[in-house]
């Protein structure tokens, strides 16, 4: 069980996730510069129905860790702090990252 607190930065997460997402897209369909800095992605970006499967299912398992390990620290802690600390941590990571290749791929 979540905080209010953590559901609303799962949310968030769940939300920066799918811009991630459709940046990608944007980039692989529309930008002449992209380039996937990820090795193990940068062969399908070829591929654009491909590109975004493979990015997407990454997303759902960090999602998935995110939610169960929050999870975890809310159950054997005694305080919900710890599962809060997670899903901050990993709300904000995310949207600096998000913000990056925003801006990467519209002014970059």
């Amino acid at each position: 069980m979540h905080t209010p607190l953590q559901s609303i930065f799962l949310a968030g997460i769940i939300a920066l996730f799918s811009l991630d997402i459709l940046l990608s897209l944007f980039g692989v369909l529309f930008s002449t510069c992209f380039f996937e800095v990820n090795p193990l992605f940068a062969p399908f970006v070829d591929t654009p129905a491909l590109y975004v499967m493979l990015l997407s299912i990454p997303k759902i398992a960090l999602l998935w860790g995110f939610v169960r390990i929050s999870e975890w620290f809310n159950t054997t802690m005694q305080t919900a702090l710890y599962g809060s600390v997670v899903c901050t941590t990993a709300f904000t990571i995310q949207l600096v990252y998000v913000g990056w290749l925003f801006g990467v791929n519209f002014y970059g």
